[in-house]
């Protein structure tokens, strides 16, 4: 899979994970979302009352469900997206079924470089993007060797510079 795509003045970077990672992920998503209701739908069938503290127990299992799903959806689907335009940056970070979206106007681009992530022994980093007052730090860790060849081409590259 390729992790670093390069399209006109987008910049693309995706997740990459271990199968075994994304089941796991997957499993917990699906246990913490369908338990509760499983559950409580046991519960009642056996002639217990409901009472309300089973909605609180529920609430408080589908918030942290939420926050599974969202690391899930990462693992398996996530990306982050650069669009370099004439006076803006757009950063987005793509879920799949969510989005988050940064936007940076008016700003020039002073630097590309990476911060180590990780392990030395793993010879990752992330790349980021200085800019005039802020920077962009990107989540996708990328090899090292991949980082540099990105930097040495986005460097290079008149149309990532504004």
């Amino acid at each position: 899979m390729e992790q670093i795509t390069i399209n006109r003045d987008t910049l693309i970077l995706k997740v990459k994970t271990y199968l075994a990672v994304k089941i796991l992920f997957c499993f917990m998503s699906l246990v913490m979302f369908l338990g509760p209701l499983i559950g409580l739908i046991l519960w009642v069938s056996d002639g217990n009352r409901f009472h309300i503290k089973f909605l609180f127990g529920m609430a408080f299992s589908y918030a942290i469900a939420y926050y599974v799903l969202r690391y899930t959806l990462w693992n398996t689907w996530g990306k982050e997206i650069i669009e370099f335009k004439e006076n803006q940056i757009v950063h987005t970070i793509d879920f799949k079924f969510w989005k988050r979206r940064e936007v940076y106007e008016n700003t020039e681009i002073e630097e590309f470089g990476f911060t180590p992530f990780g392990y030395e022994e793993d010879k990752k980093g992330r790349l980021y993007i200085q800019l005039n007052g802020q920077s962009i730090i990107t989540s996708v860790t990328i090899p090292n060797t991949d980082l540099n060849k990105l930097i040495n081409r986005l460097e290079n590259s008149v149309r990532f510079r504004n």
